[in-house]
């Protein structure tokens, strides 16, 4: 009985289902037929880079002037050599960086203000004011502009009225209005401190 006991226990562990930490499910029987499948492949593959790339960084901040150090011998034993490689690089592929920065420049960029242009005058574009506005205000171009317009417009008025009023300080004389000369004086003579 022991033995009929046993293949059974076997046989249920041999049939037993299991998840892997990749995600996948298996049999235990199918443990290794699974672990050369390309999705278990795949994520220790990226475990591993991930690692490394950990590992990298943390010797890097351990070790920064030591690296920095070696990194800036080696630059200056082979700057000639560096120099030679980067010349021959350009001529060699001249022709496809001139297609590609053509290419660059003609592509076309549509921003979420409204504004279409160049993939090249990306970074341009999210300085001006029109995406700014949009940005940080939800100011539409369209609003931005007729606002401008009733902005100018109210400074126009206010120009137009202080002109009149100065014309009109200066056709009238203190024996009329005492006050004038005071507030002219005060005003438009006498500089701002």
């Amino acid at each position: 009985m022991d033995m009929q006991y046993n293949k059974e226990i076997k046989k249920e562990a041999l049939y037993k289902q299991c998840i892997c930490e990749c995600g996948g499910a298996y049999m235990n029987r199918r443990k290794l037929r699974h672990e050369r499948t390309n999705k278990h492949q795949m994520f220790i593959t990226n475990q591993v880079k991930e690692t490394k790339q950990e590992y990298r960084k943390r010797y890097y901040e351990e070790n920064k002037e030591k690296v920095n150090e070696r990194n800036k011998i080696w630059n200056e034993a082979n700057k000639e050599r560096m120099k030679q490689y980067h010349k021959e690089y350009e001529e060699a592929n001249k022709e496809k960086k001139s297609k590609y920065n053509k290419a660059y420049n003609e592509a076309k960029f549509a921003c979420d203000c409204g504004r279409t242009t160049s993939i090249h005058n990306k970074q341009k574009h999210f300085r001006t004011g029109r995406h700014q506005a949009f940005t940080h205000h939800g100011i539409d171009y369209i609003e931005m502009f007729d606002m401008n317009l009733k902005i100018w417009y109210t400074c126009w008025q206010m120009q137009n009225k202080l002109n009149e009023w100065i014309n009109l300080s200066n056709d009238y004389d203190s024996h009329i209005y005492p006050f004038t000369s005071t507030v002219k004086r005060h005003f438009f003579d006498e500089p701002h401190s």
